[in-house]
């Protein structure tokens, strides 16, 4: 019973890691692109609904050329 409760864990963290990952990926894809978001939904391979679906996922919000905080700015995330 441990043994299962400790690949749930493991893989529980592998999930919430990759979702992370992917969040952190649309967040740059879309500042590099400065919020064109047919052109970022072309770059990562996904449908734009696929894209508004994530964006709504991960609380992301954009109003007046920032993505939660991020500035679009010469094509790259300012807070890299």
């Amino acid at each position: 019973m441990r043994n299962q409760a400790v690949h749930f864990q493991f893989w529980k963290d592998c999930i919430t890691r990759i979702c992370e990952v992917e969040r952190e990926l649309i967040v740059r894809t879309l500042a590099c692109v400065r919020g064109n978001k047919a052109r970022a939904s072309d770059i990562l391979g996904m449908s734009r609904r696929n894209l508004y679906n994530r964006l709504e996922e991960y609380s992301l919000r954009e109003t007046n050329g920032h993505l939660n905080g991020r500035l679009y700015r010469n094509g790259r995330d300012s807070l890299t």
